[in-house]
């Protein structure tokens, strides 16, 4: 019976979540702000954009998106130095993205309550034994035990410093 350190939970419910299917919709929200930005342009910009040798000559700005950051789109330089997320997008885009965001973090939350609910139950457990017995589930996550020839330590802080060639008996 060996206990599990803080770290072993850690690393136990860090690979839980990792075998969860998650995705990433920033890039999704990023690629469609810049559609939106991009098909708002007039007609003649839009083809300096779609030269991208040229491309470089337009303004490119941040547009701050509530509740998820900023995003990089071309604007008019006309405008203020700070572009209103209508202004860029306007309102039908605006909505779309909105959209999109609102998802992406109902997405997100659930998934952070996923990871609190592992991190309560995987607390409450102390030894691979109890983990064993209340989680049977998830053995195959358990850390393969790991003898520490200097009981009583608590970590393996002095195996890992003999591996990096310490010697405690080296004269100074």
């Amino acid at each position: 019976m060996a206990t599990l350190t803080k770290r072993d939970r850690e690393r136990i419910i860090r690979s839980i979540m990792a075998d969860i299917p998650s995705e990433d919709h920033r890039g999704e929200i990023q690629k469609r702000a810049l559609e939106i930005a991009v098909s708002r342009l007039p007609e003649k910009v839009r083809a300096v954009w779609d030269d991208e040798k040229i491309r470089g000559y337009l303004n490119n700005t941040y547009v701050s998106l509530r509740y998820f950051g900023t995003v990089t789109v071309p604007t008019d330089a006309r405008l203020e130095w700070d572009v209103t997320p209508r202004a860029a997008f306007g309102d039908e885009g605006l909505a779309e993205l909105s959209r999109m965001v609102e998802a992406s973090n109902e997405e997100k939350k659930k998934r952070d309550a996923l990871h609190d609910r592992l991190t309560v139950e995987i607390g409450a457990v102390r030894t691979d034994k109890q983990f064993r017995e209340r989680l049977p589930d998830l053995v195959k996550y358990l850390p393969e035990n790991v003898v520490v020839k200097n009981l009583p330590a608590t970590t393996d802080l002095m195996d890992t410093l003999k591996a990096a060639g310490f010697n405690p008996e080296a004269e100074a």
